[in-house]
């Protein structure tokens, strides 16, 4: 039961943002049109942030995170992900960007970028400059699949994969030879 109140709340409120922008929606105007009570709201989320970030981390984060693929094939995935619902991720981005882009970054890409320079995912592992080099590498990737989410421009997974793929063994290589 608790499940599906959250999965109504959710699905309501993608629903009322593709009507009306986020900062104009309340918990009352959710809560009214699910047709449920505004207490069961307030048994599972915050406010209506949190359930945006609850639809982000039901949608994408956990999908992400439970992928094994490697980092190129895990890019591309990501950016499949994400244009499923591309007018959604982008109204996400606008209502909660600082929320989306560190949960992208710290809990998804940044182990994965450690990974691959350096053969570990735990950052404490990592002297200062290694560090130092995932971080920039996960920012540039994650600004990457942010701009592809507010582009208008449709995914070639085949081109994006191949790309990708040359840029990670590129920086790869660059790191085997560094400290």
């Amino acid at each position: 039961m608790c499940s599906n109140t959250k999965k109504k709340i959710a699905a309501t409120l993608r629903q009322l943002m593709s009507k009306r922008s986020f900062d104009r929606i309340t918990v009352k105007t959710l809560m009214d049109t699910t047709g449920m009570q505004r207490q069961s709201f307030y048994y599972h989320f915050q406010d209506t942030r949190q359930v945006l970030m609850w639809i982000c981390r039901e949608e994408l984060f956990s999908p992400l995170l439970q992928s094994q693929l490697a980092l190129p094939e895990w890019l591309v995935y990501a950016m499949e992900l994400l244009d499923r619902d591309r007018p959604f991720f982008r109204r996400v981005l606008a209502a909660v960007q600082t929320d989306f882009v560190q949960e992208l970054s710290e809990q998804s890409t940044t182990p994965r970028v450690a990974g691959l320079l350096y053969g570990t995912s735990q950052l404490q592992d990592l002297s200062g400059k290694q560090r130092f080099v995932v971080q920039i590498v996960t920012n540039a990737l994650v600004d990457h699949l942010l701009r592809f989410t507010q582009s208008h421009f449709p995914l070639d997974a085949a081109d994006a994969q191949q790309k990708l793929q040359y840029l990670l063994a590129e920086l790869k290589s660059g790191c085997g030879h560094s400290e």
